[in-house]
C-alpha cells in the first residue's frame, strides 16, 4: 500500500550502519520478542481478509483489510458499532465504510441527522431524501417485513412468541413475534399510531379492527402473495380515514358493536392531520422511492419537529429499512448520532431486535454515537445494552472525559485496550472484531475522500 517511490536515498541512509531512521515510524514494524524466540520474526501481517477492503493500517505499519461479511467462530454477524468523542473521526470512518460496502455491491440505507451524507449519497448515484420536504413518501399501510420468516402458519421447527420473549429479555415488539407479514405489519401499525397520538387502548383496538376491514376491502390477507403486489395495490391513509369516517357517520346505536361512536370520533380527530390535513404530505400516498441501492434519509428537520410527528416519521423510516434488510437482503443500514433517538424507546427496541435478525439475510446494521453515558440512564440502560454487545465489529475512538471503569465494563475492555484510546488521537481507534484487536489508524485513498463531500467527516 505504501511504495517507496523516488526515496532510494532516504532508504539507503536508513539501512547504513552509520545512518539513522529517516522515515521515523512511517514504515517501521515492531518486532515482538515472542516472534523472534519462535524464529518467525516477521510473521505479523495485520488483518488481511481475502475479500476485504482497506480501512487504514495499524500502529505496526501493517494494512487492515476487512471483509465484514466474512464469518468465523468468533465473528457471527456483520453489525458495526462506532463510538467516540466529537471530532475524533467517526463520520470519516463511517463514510469510508459506506463507500466500500457500496463498492462491494451491498445496498445502503442511512439515517443522517446532521445532513453530512448528502454529497456522498449523490456522488455514488444514490437518492437523498429530506423527510421534511414531502417529495418522497413511504406508504405506512404497505406491509413491511419485521422478521426473516413470514409464513402464515407456525411449523414445529419455528420459534414461538414465548421463545422470542425469553431470548430477548421480554423486550420484543409484537411485530417481531407475529408469523405472517400482514399480522406483523398490523402489530407495527398499533405501535405507530400509539407513537403518533396518545390513543387509549380501546381506540388502538378499534383502529386494529378498522385496519382489518380496510385490508379485506382491498383483498389483502395473510395468504396474499406480496411479491406480486405493486405500491399502487395498497391502500393509503386517506382510505383508512374515509373508512373510519363512514363507520362513524353510519354508526347504529341499536346494534351491538365492539366499539363506540365516541371512539370513532376521537380516532378521526386524532388522525385527520396525518390523513387529510397539514401533515398528510409526509404520510398520505403510495411509496415512490424507486431505487433502494443507496438511500439516505435526512432527518435533521424531523428532530426539530413536534414529538408526535418526529416519532411517526422515525417509525415509518424504520419500517422501510427493516423491509429492505430482511426481504431484499445484502443491505447495510446506518444510523449516525444514535443518542438523538433515545427519546423514542420503542424505536430503540425495533433497532435492537432488527440487529439480531439481519445476519441471516447477509445484511448489517451500523450504529455510530458519541458519549456512552447518554445510554446509561434509567429506563434506557436495559434496552441499549445489547446495542453494544451484538456488533462483532467495534471501532472505539477516544471517549473524552468519562468514567474509565464504566466504559471498560460496558464495552468489556481490558485496561491495556482502554489505554490505547485513553488520550485523543484524531483518526486513531481500537478496532475489535471477535477475538482480534488492532490499534487502527484510519486512512482512505484520495479517490474515496473526494466522494465524501464538504460536510462532517472530510
Amino acid at each position: 500500500m505504501d511504495r517507496l517511490l523516488l526515496r532510494q536515498q532516504q532508504g539507503f541512509l536508513s539501512v547504513m550502519p552509520s545512518g539513522w531512521n529517516v522515515f521515523g515510524d512511517q514504515f517501521e514494524r515492531v518486532l515482538p520478542a515472542s516472534s523472534a524466540a519462535n524464529l518467525y520474526p516477521f510473521n505479523y501481517s495485520g488483518k488481511t481478509d481475502p475479500k476485504g477492503f482497506c480501512l487504514g493500517r495499524d500502529k505496526f505499519g501493517s494494512n487492515i483489510l476487512v471483509d465484514f461479511n466474512r464469518r468465523s467462530d468468533d465473528k457471527t454477524n456483520a453489525n458495526i458499532l462506532i463510538l467516540g468523542n466529537s471530532g475524533q473521526g467517526k463520520s470519516y470512518l463511517l463514510k469510508l465504510i459506506l463507500c466500500s460496502l457500496r463498492e462491494s455491491g451491498m445496498h445502503i440505507l442511512a439515517l443522517d441527522p446532521e445532513m453530512e451524507y448528502e454529497d456522498l449519497t449523490l456522488n455514488l448515484g444514490g437518492c437523498f431524501i429530506d423527510l421534511m420536504g414531502g417529495e418522497f413518501i413511504i406508504n405506512v399501510l404497505e406491509p413491511k417485513s419485521w422478521d426473516e420468516q413470514t409464513e402464515p402458519v407456525l411449523s414445529s421447527h419455528m420459534t414461538t412468541p414465548a421463545d422470542h420473549s425469553a431470548d430477548d429479555g421480554g423486550f420484543v415488539p409484537e411485530a417481531f413475534r407475529k408469523s405472517s407479514k400482514l399480522s406483523q405489519h398490523i402489530s407495527f401499525l398499533k405501535d405507530f399510531f400509539r407513537a403518533y397520538k396518545d390513543f387509549t387502548d380501546r381506540e388502538i383496538d378499534t383502529i386494529e379492527i378498522m385496519l382489518g376491514k380496510l385490508y379485506d376491502k382491498w383483498g389483502i390477507t395473510d395468504h396474499s402473495n406480496f411479491d406480486r403486489l405493486k405500491p399502487e395495490n395498497y391502500p393509503i391513509l386517506s382510505d383508512l380515514y374515509d373508512l373510519i369516517e363512514t363507520e362513524y357517520k353510519d354508526f347504529d346505536e341499536s346494534r351491538r358493536q365492539l366499539y363506540t361512536a365516541d371512539s370513532l370520533r376521537e380516532i378521526c380527530l386524532g388522525l385527520h392531520s396525518m390523513c387529510k390535513g397539514a401533515e398528510s404530505k409526509f404520510f398520505n400516498g403510495h411509496t415512490n422511492i424507486t431505487s433502494s441501492e443507496f438511500v439516505t434519509f435526512g432527518v435533521k428537520g424531523v428532530l426539530n419537529a413536534s414529538k408526535n410527528l418526529r416519532n411517526a416519521l422515525l417509525f415509518n423510516v424504520l419500517s422501510y429499512m427493516s423491509n429492505e434488510l430482511l426481504t431484499v437482503g445484502n443491505t447495510a443500514a446506518s444510523i449516525d448520532e444514535l443518542y438523538l433517538f433515545l427519546t423514542n424507546l420503542t424505536a430503540i427496541e425495533y433497532i435492537r431486535n432488527c440487529m439480531k435478525r439481519v445476519r441471516k439475510k447477509e445484511s448489517a446494521v451500523i450504529l455510530a454515537s458519541q458519549n456512552l453515558e447518554d445510554f446509561n440512564v434509567e429506563h434506557v440502560r436495559e434496552l441499549t445494552k445489547p446495542l453494544f454487545s451484538i456488533p462483532m465489529h467495534q471501532f472505539l475512538f477516544n471517549a473524552g472525559s468519562i468514567d474509565a471503569r464504566f466504559y471498560m465494563d460496558t464495552l468489556q475492555l481490558e485496561k491495556s485496550e482502554y489505554e490505547l484510546i485513553r488520550y485523543p488521537q484524531r483518526g486513531v481507534c481500537l478496532y475489535k472484531c471477535g477475538n482480534e484487536r488492532y490499534n487502527l489508524m484510519v486512512q482512505a485513498p484520495e479517490y474515496k475522500t473526494a466522494l465524501f463531500g464538504k460536510a462532517g467527516g472530510r
